[in-house]
């Protein structure tokens, strides 16, 4: 067994802050390019969205051309970003959505029958 502190310990505790770009701080994908930055050589772009704005975090990412250049790989490697949550964060946000404006459309009945 290796007596080596893996390179990703480092990050694990610090302080998530929208928008933060490090060394300290970070937001996801502030935290993520970093890592593809300094541990595996990759220069990634920037994306400009509002880290606290969930729906727009969502809908930018799913829309953004570098998407394009992301591709399914048959085996998790290090390095490797998993976007299946993302798949799932945004199911999961429009069906609360569309469960939340169903919820207004209800109670907006309800006021105009009383």
């Amino acid at each position: 067994m290796s007596s080596s502190v893996h390179w990703a310990t480092h990050y694990i505790g610090l302080p998530w802050h929208a928008g933060a770009r490090g060394p300290g701080t970070f937001d996801c994908w502030g935290l993520f390019l970093a890592i593809q930055r300094e541990h595996f050589g990759r220069d990634l772009p920037e994306i400009p969205v509002d880290a606290n704005d969930l729906r727009t975090v969502v809908s930018t990412f799913r829309d953004h051309p570098e998407r394009l250049r992301w591709a399914s790989v048959a085996q998790p490697a290090e390095g490797l970003a998993l976007s299946a949550v993302a798949a799932t964060v945004v199911s999961n946000y429009q069906t609360c959505h569309e469960n939340t404006e169903q919820l207004k459309a209800l109670q907006d009945w309800i006021r105009q029958t009383r």
